[in-house]
């Protein structure tokens, strides 16, 4: 749902309409988070892995195909931790920006349907006080009315 597409309703806008996009929000950033965790996960197994290979081909005799296959190993490992590290701070980003998103579209939408009230109300404040002054004209005139059919009624009788 975009950002700022949401049905009106009585007091501003229609709240499962606001509640569903944010929650929405929510369910995407979750996932995201998950993949990205599963992704460190795998990063982590293969650092893991490649350390390991690394330290047991140090510990292995000097051979000119160890030390060929170690080097390349440390630069894979290398890359792979550049890797890690950069999708570490990807996935961080992300987080703190998702949280800031959903922060600006909740205090949003709190201000637009805080306006949107104070709007109604000043709307039916006005409408409700010039009902009142109608209605105060129209007692006024039935008692006027009521005032001079008993004025008649009093003079019909002497």
């Amino acid at each position: 749902m975009p950002l700022n597409v949401f049905r009106k309703s009585f007091k501003g806008y229609n709240r499962r309409d606001v509640d569903e996009y944010i929650a929405e929000m929510n369910r995407t950033f979750v996932k995201q988070r998950r993949d990205y965790e599963k992704k460190i996960e795998i990063l982590e197994a293969e650092n893991t892995l490649l350390r390991r290979r690394h330290e047991e081909a140090q510990e292995a005799p000097p051979q000119r195909e160890i030390s060929q296959v170690a080097a390349v190993s440390d630069v894979e490992a290398t890359e792979k931790s550049r890797r890690y590290d950069e999708i570490s701070r990807q996935v961080g980003e992300i987080l703190m920006n998702a949280n800031a998103e959903a922060s600006v579209i909740v205090r949003e939408a709190d201000d637009k349907v805080r306006s949107t009230l104070n709007g109604t109300m000043s709307t039916l404040r006005g409408e409700l006080t010039s009902m009142i002054a109608k209605l105060n004209e129209l007692l006024k005139s039935a008692e006027e009315t009521l005032a001079a059919d008993d004025g008649a009624e009093d003079g019909e009788g002497d």
